[in-house]
């Protein structure tokens, strides 16, 4: 009888061990279950969509007849030229040796800086800037040749305070006053 007494007995003890185990492990599934299910929930009810309302603009301009400049774009721009002129022939081609250029005569409202001319104020988005220079006098022009003058523009962005000026042309406009900057290093 105390063979089968003691065997009972670990029978029930190794059932106990079992069941203990069970339990043990029943509860860390459980926990672990919980705890990322309850992150989860966390992350979900505290996260909120954003809305980014991302609207592109448009930097433009275009050179007139009369050498003014329009900002085409729509946005506030800052503008600067360069002036191309050369003796050119009937055929349009260009005649290098031919002698010494008129020097056009610059409106004030231009300023000349790093071999540009700068308009000295913002443009609004669909505004003219005044003429870069008066109408180019041809007097004087090698026989068979006339004088081609060509404004090349640029526009960049005005807003915020200029940066993009600073940052690409490496100038900055105070009061109305271009002044050259070193480039960012």
């Amino acid at each position: 009888m105390n063979a089968n007494h003691s065997d009972a007995g670990r029978a029930a003890g190794k059932s106990k061990r079992t069941v203990a185990v069970a339990a043990v492990l029943l509860l860390l599934v459980l926990t672990v279950s919980l705890g990322a299910s309850g992150a989860f929930a966390s992350l979900k009810d505290t996260t909120s969509p954003v809305t980014v309302d991302f609207v592109p603009v448009k930097v433009s301009c275009v050179v007139n007849g009369d050498y003014s400049v329009k900002n085409s774009g729509d946005i506030p721009a800052l503008i600067r030229v360069k002036l191309v002129c050369n003796w050119v022939d009937a055929e349009g081609n260009v005649v290098a040796d031919a002698g010494a250029l008129p020097v056009p005569t610059v409106n004030e409202d231009w300023q000349q800086l790093n071999g540009f001319l700068y308009y000295r104020h913002i443009v609004a988005a669909g505004e003219i800037t005044v003429p870069v220079i008066a109408a180019p006098d041809g007097s004087g022009a090698p026989e068979g040749l006339h004088l081609q003058t060509v404004i090349l523009a640029e526009a960049i962005q005005a807003e915020p305070d200029g940066l993009a000026a600073r940052e690409a042309w490496n100038v900055r406009l105070d009061d109305g006053s271009w002044k050259a900057q070193k480039p960012a290093a």
